[in-house]
């Protein structure tokens, strides 16, 4: 781990918290991110008959 004036690295293991985490920038990954099991990259809005809307993520 490295803490420097370019912030901190952390490299060779998992990251773990149990508090919350907020970021002020844009959080990039090289892996898809997923939430209640439904993936952040691949996920689809399926479109609803009300216009302008669109159902659940799926």
């Amino acid at each position: 781990m490295t803490l420097d004036g370019n912030g901190l690295s952390v490299t060779g293991g998992p990251i773990t918290t149990d508090r919350d985490i907020t970021a002020q920038g844009t959080v990039t990954g090289q892996m898809d991110v997923r939430a209640a099991g439904i993936s952040g990259h691949a996920h689809t809005h399926p479109v609803t008959s009300a216009p302008g809307t669109t159902g659940a993520p799926q």
